[in-house]
């Protein structure tokens, strides 16, 4: 995966290189447990698959270890 490309302002929110702006944070990890795969979920997010598509302007995958998998700041 390529890092994206990140500006600061003097607003302290920051630009990835898709254009979009995001509020610089302190979170710096995210763990996604225990999730399963199932076409019978009521959200969007069906899968883990799913859901590191949805965060992967700003995350990307450190670490995946069956159903724990270990996201980091980009």
């Amino acid at each position: 995966m390529e890092l994206a490309k990140v500006e600061r302002t003097a607003a302290g929110a920051t630009e990835s290189s898709s254009g979009r702006p995001r509020l610089a944070s302190g979170v710096t990890g995210i763990f996604l447990e225990g999730r399963i795969d199932s076409e019978r979920a009521t959200h969007a997010l069906r899968s883990a698959k799913a859901e590191i598509a949805a965060l992967s302007d700003d995350w990307r995958v450190a670490k995946d270890v069956g159903r724990i998998i270990h996201l980091v700041k980009r």
